[in-house]
């Protein structure tokens, strides 16, 4: 559980300062393509991640069980892993990443920024060597930066991931090294880490100092939300990684 007042200023008083916060993951399925999953959330592997993985959980208490793998959560809407086609890391933390050792069959991609950093890794990016398995940046397709698209009505810029123009893996840094987003045009987007919820979304600027140094760069990570507020203001349902949905089904 988390406490919001030391992570923002200046919060509504009404607002209920503590906060649990879920490691989502999203399942597509594209009418042709197959499934395709945005992360893998946690595994079990970050209570045994060595001194990186104590100290993460004394500063982010985590809760994991078997049950909330994503094996488990697939299983229960009667899908196996081996159905997944495609797995996209939005960014390499531990609760994006945890989960890919599930994946070894599944096509894997990331940004470019992304990738770089798999290999030449700082504490500061936090990303545990307990959680990237051997063969992950062997296997990895990066998001060929040649083919970046712009959408014209919220400016947010991607890669069509399937070829005709259902999907942008779109770029929102700031937060962590390379981290994407997935943009249904005009109907939905996959924000991720770009805030911590939809309510928090208009506080980005207002980050107390032990949560700005989470982010890799703060003035792109106020920025990038400036520009997701305004596909917020546009109308598209825009839904983040941590945040607290009702709804299983987005659509």
């Amino acid at each position: 559980m988390n406490n919001l007042r030391v992570m923002y200023r200046g919060l509504p008083r009404d607002m209920d300062p503590s906060r649990a916060f879920p490691a989502g993951v999203f399942l597509i399925e594209h009418e042709s393509e197959g499934y395709m999953l945005l992360d893998t959330g946690y595994s079990q592997d970050i209570f045994r991640s060595g001194v990186r993985g104590f100290l993460y959980n004394k500063v982010t208490p985590t809760r994991v069980t078997a049950e909330d793998e994503i094996p488990a959560q697939l299983a229960r809407d009667g899908i196996d892993v081996g159905q997944i086609r495609r797995v996209v890391l939005s960014h390499l933390h531990p609760d994006h990443i945890g989960g890919v050792k599930f994946f070894p069959e599944s096509e894997i991609i990331m940004s470019a920024d992304a990738y770089e950093v798999l290999g030449n890794a700082r504490v500061r990016d936090l990303v545990f060597p307990a959680l990237v398995p051997s063969w992950l940046a062997q296997n990895a397709s990066v998001m060929p930066v040649q083919s970046l698209v712009q959408d014209p009505d919220t400016g947010l810029v991607g890669h069509d991931v399937f070829g005709d123009g259902s999907l942008l893996l779109v770029r929102l840094p700031g937060h962590a090294a390379g981290q994407v987003g997935a943009y249904i045009p005009g109907r939905l987007l996959i924000a991720t880490d770009a805030s911590w919820g939809n309510d928090l979304l208009p506080y980005s600027s207002q980050l107390r100092l032990p949560t700005r140094l989470i982010q890799r760069d703060y003035e792109t990570y106020k920025e990038t939300a400036t520009l997701v507020q305004g596909v917020v203001d546009r109308g598209i349902p825009v839904y983040f990684s941590h945040g607290q949905y009702d709804r299983r089904e987005l659509l």
